[in-house]
């Protein structure tokens, strides 16, 4: 792993934020409480504590706004990698680099919030990048990540310098919990 940069969580747009927890609670993870921003127009339920890095945050989108827009456009799955850095300035200018682009729409909440959005035309998700928080945490929930893409888009993938991120020889998205497979497709659409 980059020393610049660690998951803080993989965001996945679901039908029902409270029924996807369920799925992970059978397994015996803990699930934060229910979540409402009015504003994003999501009810959001985190896979892990506060105490642990890599966890799952479970989106669902019950009215208007970015991520109804996501969901109407790609429908349920991965939404965004959100990932804290130690240099944002460098981090972003390394994939900006490889390849990657801040989210015209987002430009702003870089300067405003240090925040950015990343994006890349056929890469299924965004990478959400924001300041290291948390500095003294060293469990992960998620060991690894699987995304498949077209293999010209793997050194993009690469590029993030994260070994948990796997893109090589992968059919569909799945995240690997206490040595379990889990694919996407078993808990978003529950």
């Amino acid at each position: 792993m980059s020393p610049l940069a660690k998951i803080n969580h993989i965001a996945f747009l679901v039908t029902s934020a409270k029924r996807s927890s369920y799925y992970f609670e059978k397994l015996g993870l803990v699930a934060t409480p229910i979540e409402i921003y009015d504003d994003e127009g999501t009810r959001e339920i985190y896979i892990g504590d506060e105490t642990t890095l890599s966890r799952v945050l479970l989106l669902e989108a019950f009215r208007d706004g970015p991520y109804k827009k996501a969901l109407k456009k790609r429908g349920t799955g991965l939404h965004h990698v959100a990932i804290e850095t130690t240099d944002m300035p460098g981090y972003i200018q390394s994939l900006e680099t490889a390849g990657w682009t801040i989210h015209p729409k987002y430009k702003d909440s870089y300067v405003k919030n240090n925040l950015a959005y990343l994006f890349k035309k056929d890469v299924p998700f965004l990478i959400e990048l924001f300041p290291q928080r948390n500095k003294h945490i060293q469990q992960t929930l998620v060991k690894e990540i699987n995304i498949p893409v077209l293999d010209y888009l793997k050194p993009l993938i690469h590029s993030l310098g994260l070994e948990s991120l796997n893109c090589d020889h992968v059919s569909e998205i799945s995240i690997a919990i206490n040595h379990v497979k889990i694919s996407q497709s078993e808990f978003i659409n529950l």
